[in-house]
């Protein structure tokens, strides 16, 4: 009996031993295919994450592949705004998609999860109590919250938080996982913010051999002619040949006015001068969406989205896609079919998109390139001032005799603007007389005395106001004074020369040519006017 009780005692060893190995070879298998459904999921939620910069987009992606994982009842995506020190929700489902209200940072859940950086869980309703939950209503209470931040380096952009009815829901494991989708979220958001939009374009449009051609053409464009109307005019040229459209539109938002304006519009082959309009219809849609908006049966989708006919005729089926500049819908551009209904498919949805993307990188470079001249302009048109009122400085300090004073100042003046005339005129309010110290008609001149009250001189001296006018015509209407007529300017500045109240003379530049001057020659005659009056 014995020897049978050891034979058993045996058996029963090498079977416990088996079941315990089969027990732990389960478990392993179990960690490695829930770890391989981790790793999946976090794949799945990074490819989707990859396609796209924007913010907005992000933050749907994530939150409905959240909500589709975890299974529960409330899903939110709650981002800080550092400089305002608000808490935005981008994504927000309980019982339907809603758009919460962005509230200070500091109170509830949320801020708490921000501000230690680390994952919340709660269990219960209690639980909420002590942490500071914020609960609108009864209605929104629940039992279960999980809250992990979203961090990039080491900023916490914000939360991304499942919630559910019941208790105690949410395990380790579901930390973990929350956890891997929010770190791939704050990777993704912080490159939205920080990563070359227009780059990436590029990149994308490069990789796509259907539409290199038109892409190559879009390049031309770039390097050979920068000027944005010119931008416009040779993109939406080829748009109208490559799609079957009777109507191409581009439309660019300007927020100073709140109307689009379109720099390019042609129906059958006709092109329309701009028509603002307000950021109504189709195109409001698109931008507020920043996604493409096709449209089979245009007439029917007008009532839907309170699109007007403004001009032409009604399309019968349209596509419209934004301009997306810096991450933010800046424009639309768009197609309409005048004679058949489903005109446009996928296929023409994406070769327009790529279209559009290029466009906004033409359009930003074009921007950037002409902002950049703008200011390359200022600072030389600055450092040109410095140096003209500089020398004219140095010029007056080399004498105090008012006739060499005149003489250096105004040849200085003629020498600094590269103009034809230049005059300096003194009023003598005793004798009611206007005279001409200095006045150079392509050669030193001697202009005798006029009476005050002929001429723009004249003007200038009674309002003690700058007077510009840059056409013959405008001269005329403006009563411009010349003893010869073939000294009759097309172009004039002439700026008072003004001591306290009172207006002591007038300094001109005049040009034989049209439009010469503009505002910064206005200032810079009025400085160099200012210190004369010291001199």
């Amino acid at each position: 009996h014995l020897r049978l009780l050891q034979g058993l005692s045996s058996s029963m060893g090498v079977a416990i031993a088996n079941a315990r190995l089969f027990d732990e070879t389960q478990r392993l298998l179990k960690v490695s295919e829930d770890r391989a459904k981790e790793l999946a999921i976090l794949n799945s939620v990074g490819e989707a994450m990859a396609k796209t910069l924007n913010v907005k987009t992000v933050t749907r992606i994530v939150g409905d592949k959240v909500r589709e994982i975890f299974g529960t009842d409330v899903t939110e995506i709650l981002l800080r705004d550092e400089e305002s020190d608000l808490i935005t929700v981008p994504y927000a489902f309980y019982k339907g998609y809603q758009d919460p209200e962005p509230f200070a940072m500091g109170e509830g859940l949320t801020s708490k999860v921000i501000l230690s950086g680390k994952p919340l869980v709660l269990g219960t309703t209690e639980q909420h109590v002590a942490p500071g939950a914020l609960i609108p209503t009864e209605e929104d209470r629940t039992e279960s919250y999980l809250g992990v931040p979203i961090i990039a380096g080491d900023r916490t952009l914000g939360v991304v938080s499942v919630q559910s009815y019941e208790k105690n829901v949410f395990n380790e494991d579901h930390v973990r996982l929350l956890q891997g989708l929010s770190s791939s979220m704050g990777v993704a958001i912080s490159n939205a913010h920080l990563f070359d939009e227009t780059q990436r374009l590029l990149k994308m449009m490069e990789a796509r051999n259907a539409e290199l051609a038109f892409v190559n053409g879009v390049q031309e464009v770039l390097v050979s002619n920068l000027e944005m109307q010119e931008i416009y005019d040779q993109i939406g040229d080829q748009i109208h040949e490559i799609f079957d459209a009777q109507v191409v539109d581009i439309g660019l938002f300007d927020p100073d006015d709140n109307l689009l304006h379109f720099p390019y519009t042609i129906e059958r082959n006709v092109r329309f001068p701009d028509l603002p309009m307000p950021l109504i219809g189709f195109r409001k849609h698109v931008m507020d969406t920043g996604q493409p908006l096709l449209l089979n049966d245009a007439v029917t989708a007008s009532e839907k989205y309170g699109n007007p006919v403004l001009q032409g005729e009604a399309a019968k089926s349209g596509l419209f896609v934004p301009l997306i500049i810096g991450g933010q819908a800046k424009g639309v551009i768009s197609l309409q079919n005048l004679d058949h209904e489903h005109a446009f498919n996928e296929s023409d949805v994406n070769l327009l998109t790529t279209i559009g993307n290029a466009t906004s990188i033409a359009v930003e470079k074009a921007r950037l390139f002409t902002e950049t001249r703008r200011l390359l302009k200022v600072t030389e048109d600055r450092a040109a001032e410095l140096a003209i009122l500089n020398s004219v400085g140095e010029a007056m300090t080399q004498s105090l005799d008012l006739d060499t004073v005149i003489r250096l100042v105004g040849d200085k003046v003629r020498e600094a603007f590269g103009t034809e005339v230049s005059e300096i005129l003194l009023h003598d309010s005793e004798s009611g007389l206007i005279h001409v110290p200095y006045a150079y008609f392509r050669q030193y001149r001697v202009i005798d005395p006029f009476p005050f009250g002929v001429g723009v001189a004249s003007k200038i001296i009674d309002t003690g106001r700058p007077l510009v006018f840059k056409t013959l015509e405008g001269g005329k209407e403006l009563g411009a004074f010349f003893p010869d007529e073939k000294d009759r300017t097309a172009s004039y500045i002439g700026v008072p020369i003004k001591s306290g109240e009172r207006t002591l003379g007038v300094i001109s530049v005049q040009s034989y040519r049209e439009n010469a001057f503009d505002e910064n020659h206005v200032r810079l005659l009025q400085t160099v006017a200012s210190n004369m009056v010291v001199a």
